[in-house]
């Protein structure tokens, strides 16, 4: 089994930003044999990012370019694309590292991050 690996400390689960475990989770259940693999065209620092497939390029946009640009070197730019989930998958070495998407045409939301008490405050 691999390992699933979030991308940053942003707390907005919605479209384009941070991985929620769940949605992880559920990702993963009837999942394809035949995964949809795209390459990373361009991912510019503004979060908007293009992959390509067999000739057919789809623009998206995540709130963290430069960690999604570095996961996707690591893979010379080969990434999966779930589109019914909203997710890039960079497969790395066992692990696999998730990213949200959103549609770039739509309403794309500031991060919003925990503060450090927060991070360390236990329930």
């Amino acid at each position: 089994m691999s390992e699933v690996k979030g991308t940053d400390p942003c707390q907005r689960f919605v479209p384009g930003h941070a991985v929620h475990w769940i949605h992880a989770k559920k990702s993963r259940e009837g999942r394809s044999p035949h995964p949809s693999w795209w390459r990373l065209v361009s991912c510019d620092d503004d979060g908007y990012v293009v992959i390509e497939r067999n000739g057919a390029s789809r623009q998206l946009w995540n709130h963290n370019p430069r960690t999604l640009r570095r996961r996707a070197a690591a893979t010379q730019g080969l990434i999966e694309y779930r589109k019914e989930w909203g997710l890039l998958i960079c497969h790395r070495g066992g692990t696999n590292y998730l990213f949200n998407v959103a549609d770039p045409t739509g309403d794309l939301t500031p991060c919003t991050q925990l503060s450090r008490t927060e991070t360390n405050a236990h329930p």
